[in-house]
C-alpha cells in the first residue's frame, strides 16, 4: 500500500520516530542511574544502540519520502534532477561500464521516453548505508532527497568520532573507557538530528520540493 498523502507520510514517520525515541530516553536514564562498571557497561552497549536508531531512523525514513514521491503518480520531467537520476540509477550505472556508445545512445533513449511517464524511484534499494553511516553517507543521501546539509554539517565530527567510531570499537570488541558526558551529548545531538531530518522530509512533502518549479 503507497503512501499518498503528507498525513500518511507523516503517521509513518512519527510512528517509526516514536518507539526509536522512547528506547534511546530509556537508554539514557537507565544509563545516568547506574554506577561505576555498570555504567561503563551502559555506555557502550548504549553507543551501538543509538548508532542503531540513527542508521535505522535515516534508512526507513528515507524509504517512507521516496515511496511517497512516488506515489504521487507525476510525469518524471516535472521533478528536481536529483530524483531524476534516482529514478535512473541502474542504468546510468550499467551505462558507466561500457564505452560503447550503442549503450549511451539507448540510456538517453530509456531517459527521454520515461521523461513523460510518472516517476518510479527504486526506493527500497537507492538508500544505502552499509552499516557504515558516516558523515559522508550522510551528505549523499541528504543529496540524494534534495535536503539542506546545513544543520548536520557542524556535527559531522560528532557521527563520524563519537558516534560511529566508538560504535565501531565496540563492535569489534575493544574496550572503550566513554565519558558519561560526552556520550549523554552525544545521543542529545543524534535525537536532534534525527527530529530534524523527519521534520525536513515532512516540509519538503507539504511544499512539494521535490518538483522542479517549487
Amino acid at each position: 500500500m503507497g503512501i499518498k498523502t503528507v498525513y500518511q507520510l507523516q503517521e509513518k514517520l512519527d510512528k517509526n520516530w516514536a518507539w526509536r525515541k522512547k528506547e534511546i530516553i530509556n537508554l539514557i536514564n537507565l544509563t545516568k542511574f547506574s554506577q561505576d562498571i555498570t555504567q561503563n557497561t551502559n555506555i557502550r552497549s548504549g553507543i551501538v544502540l543509538v548508532y542503531a536508531h540513527w542508521e535505522g531512523y535515516i534508512k526507513q525514513s528515507s524509504e517512507y519520502y521516496l515511496q511517497f514521491i512516488t506515489s504521487q503518480n507525476i510525469q518524471m520531467k516535472k521533478f528536481t534532477p536529483n530524483f531524476i537520476a534516482g529514478a535512473m540509477t541502474k542504468a546510468i550505472v550499467e551505462c558507466g561500464q561500457t564505452g560503447k556508445v550503442s549503450k549511451h545512445t539507448k540510456l538517453i533513449e530509456q531517459l527521454m521516453k520515461k521523461m513523460g511517464e510518472p516517476i518510479k524511484i527504486p526506493y527500497k534499494s537507492l538508500i544505502t548505508v552499509q552499516s557504515n553511516l558516516s558523515s559522508k553517507v550522510l551528505s549523499e543521501i541528504l543529496l540524494t532527497l534534495d535536503l539542506d546539509p546545513s544543520p548536520y554539517e557542524l556535527k559531522f565530527m560528532l557521527i563520524d568520532n563519537h558516534l560511529l567510531g566508538q560504535r565501531n570499537k565496540v563492535s569489534h570488541g575493544q574496550y572503550l573507557d566513554i565519558d558519561l558526558k560526552i556520550f549523554l551529548n552525544t545521543t542529545k545531538d543524534i535525537i536532534f538530528l534525527l527530529e530534524t531530518f523527519r521534520n525536513q522530509l515532512v516540509e519538503s512533502a507539504k511544499s512539494g520540493k521535490y518538483l522542479e518549479n517549487n
